[in-house]
């Protein structure tokens, strides 16, 4: 299997946030103004984040932005 993307890995943080604060994708969409599918494919990696919506999401989940995009960095 090959290593996750940066968008995968930026995903798979904001699904483990989302679900801690018991947030489902429609209302993390509905709070950034994006349809369910266009917040699944940006999970997924499908579609990049871009740096307002990883702003906001940083916000409503309370999590750091540097925390957030360090992610998106492999490990070494």
């Amino acid at each position: 299997m090959p290593p996750l993307t940066a968008g995968q890995r930026i995903g798979a943080l904001i699904r483990a946030r989302a679900r801690q604060k018991n947030m489902n994708q429609a209302q993390l969409g509905l709070a950034l103004g994006l349809a369910q599918s266009r917040i699944s494919d940006r999970l997924r990696g499908v579609i990049a984040f871009n740096v307002d919506e990883l702003a906001a999401i940083a916000d409503l989940l309370d999590i750091p932005f540097a925390d957030l995009v360090a992610d998106a960095v492999p490990a070494a």
